[in-house]
């Protein structure tokens, strides 16, 4: 059986704050695949906080040039 050698120190507590340590980012690179007509797909870029304020620009984009919206998505 092992034995533990008792210590006289005392434990020391760790105190964590809810800082974050770095500061947020609040906008994101948004990408979306717009489907043409003549079956080709081009793909836009927008940065914004949220993701229906880019949905609604990838949309006017697809309204204007005749497509259609298929993927919106934000990478890291």
């Amino acid at each position: 059986m092992k034995q533990f050698k008792l210590t006289s120190q005392p434990f020391k507590q760790t105190v964590f704050s809810n800082q974050a340590e770095t500061k947020p980012v609040l906008e994101r690179k948004w990408y979306g695949v717009i489907d043409m007509p003549d079956g080709k797909s081009y793909l836009y870029t927008y940065t914004a906080k949220q993701r229906s304020e880019a949905v609604v620009y990838f949309e006017e984009e697809a309204r204007l040039n005749n497509g259609v919206l298929t993927t919106v998505s934000a990478f890291k």
